[in-house]
């Protein structure tokens, strides 16, 4: 349910949650929380809910202006700029939010990509170390990519799903982004659906996985 739908139905019912939720406090001017509780009150829905549904929409819209901003074609994931021969780390997201289906077919240890990122993975060069990603979770996986990129169909869109299997692929304690940043003392692009580590950072990460 977005807004529009929101405002459209003016229902009573609230639809059951689908996955669990978690309580989180916000600080707001008094105007705002004001106007909140007035739309709350028009459309007859609790506040919670509302407030649910707004921070949904914006977010969304937040991360389709962040993917838009992406050029991921600059980067070559071939290329090393410290030591041609060093080891070569990546982290592949999920993108659960896009469709947990295809988090479920990623973190069982492939490495894949669709639509316009789909040739990303054919950049993978044989034996990559690559880290699997999930959003909000941290890294929850770890192979080697096998140097072979496998073109298939999704849905509709002929030979827009290009995949590598990942060599002694296990899954690997949670860590989580903020810990990652406390071992190498800087931030990562999380978000981006794959994008290569130094080759310093990929070792210090590995130091930390524990497979399971």
């Amino acid at each position: 349910m977005n807004m529009k739908s929101l405002i459209d139905a003016q229902t009573k019912s609230i639809a059951s949650a689908t996955e669990a939720e978690s309580p989180i406090t916000v600080r707001l001017p008094t105007s705002t929380v004001s106007e909140i509780e007035e739309l709350a009150f028009t459309l007859d829905v609790p506040r919670n809910t509302l407030l649910s549904t707004l921070i949904k929409d914006g977010l969304t819209v937040a991360l389709n202006l962040y993917d838009s901003t992406i050029d991921e074609t600059v980067e070559d994931l071939w290329v090393d700029e410290e030591k041609p021969e060093a080891r070569r780390f990546v982290i592949l997201n999920t993108n659960k939010r896009y469709s947990i289906e295809d988090h479920r077919y990623i973190s069982g240890g492939i490495a894949a990509a669709f639509h316009g990122r789909k040739h990303r993975i054919d950049q993978l060069r044989k034996d990559t170390d690559v880290y699997i990603y999930e959003n909000g979770v941290g890294i929850i996986g770890w192979g080697k990519a096998s140097g072979e990129t496998i073109v298939k169909d999704y849905g509709k869109y002929i030979g827009d799903l290009h995949e590598q299997s990942l060599i002694d692929y296990s899954r690997v304690a949670p860590l989580s982004a903020k810990t990652i940043r406390k071992i190498i003392g800087r931030n990562l692009p999380f978000l981006h659906t794959i994008f290569k580590l130094r080759t310093n950072d990929g070792l210090e990460i590995e130091k930390h996985l524990q497979r399971i």
